[in-house]
């Protein structure tokens, strides 16, 4: 669907295996081939890959370097895979900014990052939000989920809840 839409990037959710191991993981890569699309400049084939922005899912908690390990997500830019790598933010253009948010950090015992997280969060927006049109955030939980049998994450919305005069 992905080659056949051509998108100019995927943000994906989370979740990009059941037990976040290496042979699944290479399933996923295998499949994610399927998404290159064909493309012919100035009479040479290419194969067009989509860039994705992937996000921390609850089923890559048995390891937060996932992102950095397997898709090279270095958010801080300092060359070590770790848990900070799950969250941070890209400018697509000048009118677009990508958020990249860890919901998997509350209430999981990485409550200081969730605390780092937020703070950075509040100073990108600060610092970037007002330099484009858009902003779009991507997580993983749902804050309300679209499924009765799970519970509405209302702590997730108070968690990010930004005022209206602090984005005008």
């Amino acid at each position: 669907m992905i080659a056949k839409l051509r998108p100019l990037f995927v943000m994906h959710g989370g979740d990009f295996t059941n037990n976040n191991n290496r042979s699944q993981m290479e399933e996923f890569l295998k499949d994610w081939q399927l998404t290159f699309s064909d493309d012919t400049i100035n009479n040479t084939a290419y194969k067009r890959i989509y860039p994705l922005l992937p996000t921390h899912g609850n089923h890559e908690n048995g390891n937060y370097s996932t992102l950095c390990q397997v898709f090279g997500v270095d958010m801080d830019r300092n060359n070590v895979c770790d848990a900070r790598d799950t969250y941070g933010a890209v400018s697509i253009s000048p009118l677009l900014r990508t958020y990249t948010l860890n919901t998997e950090f509350k209430n999981s015992g990485w409550s200081g990052y969730a605390n780092n997280m937020n703070t950075w969060l509040e100073d990108d927006l600060s610092g970037n939000g007002q330099n484009v049109t858009w902003r779009i955030a991507q997580y993983h939980k749902p804050m309300f989920p679209h499924y009765s049998g799970k519970s509405d994450n209302t702590i997730l919305h108070n968690w990010w809840l930004i005022p209206s005069t602090t984005m005008t």
